[in-house]
């Protein structure tokens, strides 16, 4: 049995580094041959290479380049004809490659990382030919199967629901290089800081304005208590750093420019995720295999399923003061933070481990090619 994985490129964000983790273990387990195809490049393409054969079909950047792309396209046919069991596609934007690799003639498996304003923002005629050529989709929570069924007619047989995954022990405490206290120091936070963290890139989704007026209301209604939050991630826009001047906020608002994720999750005290649409967000994963209690919106994705009433809380759609009160309340009550947050590291360890869900995607990708 033989399968390909399709990317829609090497960047790194959540999608790709969860199907970089779930073909490193796939190869640990020597029981699946598998290729590699990425639509566009990126930075972990050295990454996905050193796994298994990985092609790159197109690198549009001249005019002459897109006219090769084109022909090179062609040879997709030939490279995989008579080799391909089964085609795994870790995303909706793949449309055009599954209409080009359609006459394999093997069963298809699309991977669903995205809620409808990602869906839709790929166009119409993407997601048609997703919907045409996919034998069987996967998605990693209840909002994303609702939003498969409603907005798009796919029979809930035909969605198997498979929660996303990370490898637990690269985020275990013993992997920590920094310990809380310098890291404190680094941001020049007092020793007594409570940290609130968030981590993402400065998008409209992401909703970094909203982590802004978090720390607004907070500074507003609890200034006496130590609070502080730091946004790990991409650089802010220029209309957040503007709010963030006009509130007075830059003494309890830090926006490091470092990436090294850990030694940040270790610092905070709680992780919230003010997401407006996320649909499985890996962060959270991570910033919970550390024990931080978890606080996002409700109806902004699938994390509420994650966090439940065990491992933190779930507050109203955009509410951020409900958020800063939860804060407080893990603030004055270490106990309590502690035990949702063992809880949550429990529940990554025991339904999120790489391991676990890859052995539940092995076996569908086995049942897929049985079925033919």
């Amino acid at each position: 049995m033989k399968v390909l994985f399709i990317g829609h490129d090497a960047a790194p964000h959540g999608a790709q580094i969860l199907l970089l983790n779930l073909l490193r273990w796939f190869k640990s387990q020597d029981d699946l041959s598998f290729e590699i195809l990425l639509k566009e490049g990126g930075v972990l393409e050295p990454d996905y290479a050193a796994i298994a054969p990985c092609r790159i079909w197109q690198r549009p950047v001249s005019l002459r380049q897109r006219l090769l792309a084109v022909v090179r396209s062609k040879d997709l046919l030939k490279a995989y004809s008579g080799k391909i069991d089964l085609v795994y596609s870790n995303t909706i934007t793949n449309g055009a490659l599954l209409e080009k690799l359609a006459p394999l003639g093997c069963p298809v498996i699309t991977h669903v990382h995205e809620l409808e304003n990602y869906i839709s923002s790929c166009g119409a005629e993407n997601f048609a030919r997703v919907k045409r050529h996919t034998t069987l989709f996967i998605a990693p929570s209840q909002a994303v199967v609702e939003n498969l069924v409603g907005n798009h007619r796919i029979a809930r047989d035909k969605i198997a629901k498979v929660p996303e995954c990370i490898p637990v022990d690269q985020f275990a405490a013993s992997k920590v290089a920094v310990s809380r206290e310098r890291m404190l120091e680094r941001l020049q936070l007092p020793a007594n800081a409570f940290v609130v963290g968030a981590v993402g890139t400065a998008d409209w989704r992401k909703s970094p304005d909203l982590f802004v007026q978090l720390a607004a209301h907070a500074a507003r209604h609890y200034p006496e208590l130590p609070l502080h939050f730091v946004w790990v991630g991409g650089e802010l826009t220029w209309e957040v750093r503007y709010d963030l001047e006009k509130l007075g906020l830059k003494n309890i608002v830090h926006l490091p420019s470092t990436t090294n994720l850990l030694d940040y999750y270790n610092c905070f005290d709680v992780f919230t995720l003010v997401s407006r649409v996320d649909p499985y967000p890996l962060v959270c994963l991570e910033a919970a295999v550390l024990g931080k209690p978890v606080v996002c919106f409700d109806r902004a994705g699938g994390m509420p399923e994650f966090v439940g009433e065990e491992c933190g809380f779930v507050v109203p759609y955009l509410g951020v003061a409900e958020m800063a009160e939860k804060i407080v309340t893990l603030y004055s009550n270490p106990e309590l933070a502690g035990r949702l947050g063992a809880q949550g590291l429990q529940r990554v360890r025991e339904q999120h481990d790489v391991a676990v869900v890859g052995r539940e995607i092995r076996a569908i990708i086995a049942q897929c090619v049985a079925n033919g």
